[in-house]
């Protein structure tokens, strides 16, 4: 059995672990095996090759991943002070959020004085959504601007 998982960047080097520390423990726990093709790096992600005889094997081994890769996602976007909030995006709605040349995102951001992205790369089965980060106040104001609208 094998899954393909795409592992943004940022998140990489904390997948693989110090030494390879995390996809040791991964194997450990899980009994699969675990190789980085990063031959997609400049694309800004590398594919993780999860393989194990039983199908349980390599699911569990994806979520380990995936709990890696969710823990990464506000490493360089949080700052002191800051709250992050997530508003999911329906597939259709995801290019009104953005914008043409992310000129409604950009907008978005301006208004508020947030930090904000849109995040595509999610699980299968779950859904796309847009994380906002910033002072408490601006968040929710962002917050009601794109829940609503």
């Amino acid at each position: 059995m094998e899954r393909v998982i795409e592992v943004p960047q940022k998140a990489v080097g904390k997948a693989i672990g110090k030494g390879g520390d995390s996809i040791k423990r991964i194997r450990n726990e899980t009994g699969a095996r675990v190789e980085v093709d990063q031959s997609t790096k400049e694309q800004g992600f590398s594919r993780f090759v999860v393989t194990a005889p039983h199908m349980d094997q390599v699911e569990r081994a994806v979520e380990q991943l995936n709990e890696i890769i969710r823990s990464c996602e506000s490493c360089d976007f949080l700052r002191p002070g800051d709250t992050e909030r997530r508003v999911p995006l329906p597939e259709d709605k995801v290019g009104d959020v953005i914008g043409p040349r992310a000129c409604v995102l950009d907008e978005l951001k301006r208004r508020s004085g947030c930090r904000m992205d849109v995040v595509v790369k999610v699980p299968v089965g779950e859904m796309k959504y847009a994380r906002i980060v910033g002072p408490p106040e601006a968040v929710g104001f962002l917050f009601s601007l794109t829940a609503t609208g």
